[in-house]
């Protein structure tokens, strides 16, 4: 009977697979001076918004991190970065970025243009030997700080809701940070993703719209 279940339940991921993502928001501080990014001897920020940038700084992306894949990325969005001193004291390099977008939502198989109070995250990435090291906390800082010197009062992003310790990461409200959870993305992916039922747009929208109200 066990077996005749399982069987049943790989047939049925065959004909339709859910993926569930929740969408967190997080306010930018915009005071009368801003809060500033906190003194750090080590790390730095570097913004990069064309190719150009980008090529300026190549040596100091790590093989660990596609160029390729950063490259057309910034074809089209911006990367914050945090950079510290490379191993042996050899110069410096990018230990952990952030792919980011304004006035743009996208999930799987959407993508439409928002209010320019949101930049919109798309992907995260640090270095493994970094991790539990304050970079992460270093990039929502300094992703604060550019999104507060052009006047943006949100940041976006998706979770899945599988992976549990990413979302208590993002919801966690410390270093001055209040995320919270806005909405829910649930999509049925029939037949390998031929076809795909997924939670209306009009509903993410509602939700941001009352955010940039």
């Amino acid at each position: 009977m066990n077996a005749l279940s399982q069987k049943l339940r790989g047939w049925l991921k065959l004909i339709v697979t859910h993926e569930a993502r929740v969408i967190i928001v997080a306010p930018v501080e915009i005071g009368p001076a801003g809060r500033g990014v906190q003194a750090d001897d080590a790390s730095e920020c570097v913004i990069v918004e064309t190719p150009a940038q980008l090529e300026s700084i190549a040596h100091e992306i790590p093989q660990a991190f596609s160029y390729a894949k950063l490259r057309k990325a910034v074809e089209w969005s911006f990367l914050v970065c945090v950079r510290r001193p490379a191993p042996g004291g050899a110069g410096k390099q990018i230990v952990g970025y952030r792919m980011c977008e304004r006035a743009v939502f996208q999930s799987p198989g959407v993508r439409k243009r928002i209010s320019p109070q949101f930049v919109f995250i798309h992907y995260v990435e640090v270095l493994p030997e970094y991790r539990g090291k304050r970079v992460a906390g270093k990039l929502r800082e300094y992703l604060q700080e550019y999104a507060r010197r052009r006047n943006v009062r949100w940041t976006c992003g998706l979770v899945s809701v599988t992976n549990q310790a990413s979302l208590a990461a993002h919801l966690r409200a410390d270093d001055g940070a209040n995320p919270k959870a806005v909405g829910r993305i649930d999509s049925l992916h029939f037949f390998g993703g031929r076809f795909v039922l997924a939670t209306p747009w009009w509903r993410i929208k509602k939700a941001l719209d009352e955010l940039a109200r």
